[in-house]
């Protein structure tokens, strides 16, 4: 389990890899829905805070335009966050 800020921090990449909390040394795979999806915007503004960093973080996440197929992929993914 993950705080609100353990995951702001994995999202905006100020934690990279799962040692950061404990967890083992692989890198954290990022997914995360699409700029456009109602569902990601409240993610950015309650996680996230609208925070710059994101613009340069979210080129290291998958982005999907569909919130079950994210659910598939962090679900195939034992190193993933979404």
């Amino acid at each position: 389990a993950l705080s609100r800020a353990q995951v702001r921090n994995a999202f905006l990449r100020q934690a990279a890899s799962w040692s950061a909390f404990g967890a083992g040394s692989t890198a954290i795979d990022l997914y995360a829905r699409d700029d456009q999806s109602g569902t990601f915007q409240f993610f950015q503004e309650h996680v996230l805070h609208d925070d710059a960093r994101w613009e340069a973080a979210k080129g290291s996440s998958r982005r999907f335009e569909s919130s079950s197929d994210l659910v598939t992929a962090v679900a195939a993914d034992p190193s993933g966050l979404g």
